[in-house]
């Protein structure tokens, strides 16, 4: 947030803005001098990505997707999530406050039934694709295995109960440069 929004907000006046990640807006009051508190609101909001200069480039997340995982250093596993629950908007910013650059692509079938899940952050990837005996069958790319991350992530914010986007929170202090206090020449520290 830029530290003049802070600075040109008028005592007792409040900031709507979207967040970069998850869709998250946050709705802030200023609480003092150089200060605003405030919560995520219940509604998500998005702003269309800028286009890159280079017109050439693709653009969307799926020409942004890493390869697939060679059979050969694939990492292979189950998992009991739920896909479906996987769709919740509120996990899905969970899961980007633990990995901010976090990619969704959804795997859906004939139906658009989600079945399954492939996360990415442009370097690794793991493919979440439900099975027949109804476990979602993992595959990902090693060292850095990203559907370990979806997991804990998802333990955490069940042993949180659940908390909804609302339940958190922001506080921000607008930054100011470091004061740097220059010694007198000739002065000697003992």
């Amino acid at each position: 947030m830029p530290p003049a929004w802070i600075d040109q907000l008028a005592d007792g006046g409040r900031i709507v803005t979207p967040l970069t990640i998850g869709g998250a807006l946050a709705v802030l009051d200023k609480t003092g001098p150089g200060e605003v508190s405030g919560h995520l609101d219940t509604d998500a909001a998005w702003f269309m990505a800028m286009r890159p200069a280079d017109r050439s480039m693709p653009v969307g997340l799926l020409a942004d997707q890493p390869r697939p995982v060679p059979d050969d250093v694939a990492h292979l596993g189950v998992s009991t999530l739920d896909p479906k629950a996987l769709a919740d908007p509120d996990i899905r910013l969970w899961l980007l406050l633990h990995q901010p650059k976090l990619h969704f692509v959804e795997l859906l079938d004939d139906q658009l039934t989600p079945t399954g899940l492939t996360v990415h952050n442009d370097v690794d990837i793991a493919t979440a694709q439900g099975h027949p005996d109804g476990r979602l069958h993992v595959r990902q790319s090693p060292p850095r295995r990203l559907w370990d991350t979806v997991e804990s992530a998802w333990m955490s914010w069940t042993n949180h109960d659940k908390p909804r986007r609302d339940r958190l929170g922001d506080h921000r202090h607008r930054q100011r440069p470091p004061v740097r206090v220059a010694r007198p020449p000739n002065s000697h520290s003992r």
